[in-house]
């Protein structure tokens, strides 16, 4: 009986602690659906898969060890808001540096095996050729680690699929004597009776878009980015402060990230969790941490941005476009500034509710 009851406390014990350990280990903040994964079933022989987005994956014959039913997991994170949605850092820690990153396309792939992830086989990879919405200069290719959510530069080459006319050997008449893009002739019957033959050139639908392509031997979140060049920006020591704060007595210029354990002055859990910086220019987003934000924001003068906290109870407090348009930041270089930060009376649902 003693047997019995001291297992059955080692069980309840067990239940309360990994009910502990998930709690902690559940995600604050957004309450926003990560991006969903598109699934495409695998046929015999070679598989070229069209994603929506118009980039293409290419997957060799017999390239997994799999006699059951094969599927291709893929998503893509074409914006700031997908970065931030899906947890995705755009930084780089480098030769004891950081550097931000921009995105010139990022992806992440899987294959499963009636259920069951798998790897290719050794020495199979798969084409990914990726439909970028512009072209950036000096692209790496970087994998998502798989010991934990930071960048790891790969030594991958992208294969430039994009066309252009200019520079495409294969549409210069006068090396070749005539076009070698695809043409369609057309039989056309005059007035009179007579038959003649038109020719109409077609644009290859391949080369509609810049597209960008890696092959890849392993699965996960790769990334096609290049370093940013700080050039011009202006460093700040930043602060923040919610105002129209109804939820809360803070009536002070406390910042938020120095009240810490103070509940009496924010009894609500208004604390911001994370600061962001979203520039119309670049596909990044600049996420700040309680340490960043004072030892190495930065702003980039005469560029739109769109600014916003995610708040520790999953609310977000936005810097309007108009301050940031009326500040001159040149005056604050190496200066503290205040950000007063509007609340959202709404907690944000979908990635249409980041974009103010």
């Amino acid at each position: 009986m003693k047997k019995i009851v001291f297992i059955f406390l080692v069980l309840i014990l067990a239940s309360f602690s990994f009910k502990l350990i998930e709690n902690h280990n559940k995600k604050s903040g957004f309450n926003i659906e990560e991006t969903p994964f598109s699934i495409y079933q695998l046929i015999e022989g070679c598989n070229s898969v069209k994603h929506s987005s118009g980039s293409t994956i290419i997957i060799p014959n017999n390239a997994f060890d799999c006699k059951g039913n094969i599927v291709i997991k893929y998503r893509e994170f074409r914006d700031p808001y997908d970065m931030i949605i899906n947890n995705i850092p755009m930084h780089l820690n480098k030769n004891g540096k950081r550097h931000q990153l921009e995105s010139g396309g990022m992806f992440e792939i899987k294959a499963e095996c009636d259920g069951r992830e798998i790897e290719p086989k050794q020495g199979k990879e798969i084409q990914v050729r990726y439909k970028c919405d512009k072209h950036i200069e000096e692209l790496r290719v970087y994998k998502m680690s798989d010991q934990g959510r930071y960048w790891q530069e790969n030594p991958i080459e992208i294969i430039e699929m994009s066309f252009d006319k200019n520079n495409n050997s294969s549409s210069r008449p006068y090396l070749w004597g005539n076009e070698a893009i695809p043409q369609e002739t057309t039989n056309i019957e005059s007035d009179d009776g007579d038959v003649y033959q038109s020719v109409i050139t077609m644009n290859h639908p391949y080369f509609e878009g810049i597209f960008k392509g890696i092959n890849i031997s392993k699965m996960g979140i790769y990334n096609y980015d290049a370093i940013i060049k700080e050039l011009g920006v202006i460093p700040i020591i930043g602060n923040t402060f919610i105002i129209n704060n109804k939820d809360s007595i803070q009536t002070t210029t406390y910042s938020p990230y120095d009240l810490k354990e103070k509940s009496d002055l924010n009894p609500n859990n208004n604390e911001i969790e994370s600061f962001y910086v979203i520039y119309d220019s670049l596909n990044t987003t600049y996420q700040y941490s309680r340490e960043d934000l004072k030892e190495r924001f930065v702003i980039r003068p005469n560029n739109k941005a769109n600014i916003f906290a995610l708040l520790k109870n999953g609310f977000i407090a936005t810097f309007s476009m108009s301050r940031f348009n009326s500040i001159e930041w040149g005056d604050f270089r190496n200066k503290n500034f205040t950000f007063k930060l509007d609340l959202d009376p709404l907690k944000p649902t979908k990635k249409e509710d980041l974009k103010k």
